[in-house]
This record gives C-alpha cells, structure tokens and sequence, in this order.
C-alpha cells in the first residue's frame, strides 16, 4: 500500500509501504532538500549543488521527524546535497553516515550541469526517452537499468544488515524512484508516477 500526507511545500512529505510481519526493519529512504541547481534548472551536478536556505529547513524538519522515530543508522549517497541532508538527521540522532557511493544520482553524461532548456536542445524529450526505455542512456551517462544494477543490491544488503532496526537513507530523485519501483513491482517505465519531492520520506517495513 503507498499513500501520501497531505503536506505544505515546505515539509517533508511521506510516502508509505508497509509490509507486515511481527519482526519489522523499516528503511526510511529520504531525497534531499532543495539545491541550488533545483532552483536554477540545471541537471544533475555536484560541485557546489548544495542546499539553499528552503533545502536547509526541509532538511531540519525532516531530521526532527526521523528523530521521532527512532533511527539506528544513517546511510548516504556520496553527494555532496545527500550528505548534507543527512548531516542534520545525524546531529539529532547522534549517528555518524555511512557514505554510499552507489546510492549517488543516476548519470546523465554529456546533459550533467546544463540547463535543462539546453539540455533538451541536445536531446529532445530526453526525461520521456529514459523513462520509456529503462535501458536507453544519454551519451557518456547511464540508464535506468544500470542504476537499478548498482543500487538494489547495495540496498538490499543494507536491509540484510539491519534486522528488526531502523534505518534512514538519503539518497536522490531516480535513485528513490527506482527502489521503490523495485520493491513494488512496478515496471521502470512506470517509476515516473513515485513522485520524489525534496526532503521526502518514503517509510519501507520489511519482515
């Protein structure tokens, strides 16, 4: 089952699975707070993307949420916005974040860093052809698949490592989608309806 709060623009919103069992690991898998490349349009990147003023509150709710629920361990992608995110649930919690390099955002090769009006100059439609085709892949970038590749396994062993804990995970925007979609059971070509909003909080029990 998924549903979501109804939430302002500057909260933290929730989306919830639940698998029931009577010895629950819960997983609570976060996007970022807003960027600066968010706010600018601009693909990807990472050098200097961090969080703006509006991230940086998203961030601290979020925290303060997850506070009150309990959070054995902290992973993040690599990413400077994901870490930075993380950093505030960890000041809360008092836990240090793993960092993993898997959990980064999906490569868009040659796209990386441009506008997204640029981007599109270059490769019309370029969002409607990575979602309708999980194995098409911008120039020198990855595909739907090859991020499902790198990240599920490293997911699912994080939850094999944290039986009957809780865990939150920072991690991006396709990176979410596509777990979600994996654990699901929804095609990648439909993983474009799991809306991932900045600082979201997507709650997943396993038994």
């Amino acid at each position: 089952m998924i549903t979501s709060s109804g939430l302002d623009s500057q909260t933290p919103r929730v989306i919830i699975a639940r698998v029931f069992s009577f010895l629950m690991m819960r997983v609570f898998l976060c996007r970022h707070g807003e960027t600066v490349n968010n706010v600018a349009g601009v693909l990807g990147g990472d050098k200097g993307n961090c969080l703006t003023p509006l991230g940086r509150r998203q961030a601290r709710l979020l925290a303060a949420r997850l506070a009150g629920l309990r959070v054995d361990a902290v992973y993040s992608s690599s990413m400077l916005r994901a870490l930075e995110t993380a950093g505030f649930t960890c000041r809360r919690v008092r836990r240090e974040a793993v960092v993993v390099p898997e959990f980064r955002e999906m490569h868009l090769g040659e796209l990386e860093g441009l506008p997204f009006e640029q981007a599109e100059l270059r490769h019309p439609r370029v969002f409607d052809r990575i979602f309708a085709n999980p194995w098409y892949r911008p120039r020198g970038g990855e595909s739907l698949r090859s991020l499902q590749a790198r990240a599920m396994p490293r997911f699912m062993n994080l939850v094999d490592r944290h039986p009957g804990e809780n865990v939150a995970v920072f991690a991006h925007n396709l990176v979410n989608r596509v777990i979600l979609a994996s654990l699901l059971g929804i095609p990648l070509e439909r993983a474009r309806v799991l809306k991932q909003y900045n600082a979201c909080l997507n709650v997943l029990a396993f038994g």
